[in-house]
């Protein structure tokens, strides 16, 4: 029995390593992952399917729910110096992080904004739960 105990004790260190590694990497992969429908924050112009448009202009926001581990809407496009927000509806904390921007962990209830200031398309995901994705089209 002494044994399995000094065991347990290196192979739980060794798991958790391994843990990390395989989020990181998943998270790593999820964000540097070509899109399929559009042409990446360089702009080239793909399909804009699904994604509503919005009219704001610089200065203007739009919003972003996050409810039942779903950004609401997942998709959007908007204009040049549009301010996105985020905010969390859900029993657990989340975050909005992509590529040149991450909004931090949102606590239930509160709400963080990034300011899309640059045309391109900009793939996001929750880093606490990387299943949770969304795209804003910034024209």
């Amino acid at each position: 029995m002494g044994n399995l105990l000094t065991d347990r004790a290196k192979v739980l260190p060794l798991l958790a390593v391994m843990v990390v590694i395989a989020v990181g990497a998943t998270l790593i992969i999820l964000l540097t992952k070509p899109s399929s429908d559009s042409a990446g924050p360089t702009g080239g112009g793909g399909a804009a399917t699904a994604q509503p448009s919005v009219d704001g202009g610089a200065g203007k926001g739009v919003k972003i729910a996050i409810v039942n581990f779903k950004y609401k809407p997942p998709n959007l496009t908007i204009k040049q110096g549009t301010k996105v927000a985020w905010t969390d509806e859900d029993s657990s904390n989340h975050t909005a992080t992509g590529k040149g921007f991450d909004t931090g962990s949102i606590n239930k209830g509160q709400t963080r904004s990034i300011t899309f200031k640059k045309p391109g398309t900009y793939k996001y995901l929750c880093s606490f739960h990387p299943f949770m994705h969304g795209t804003i089209v910034v024209r």
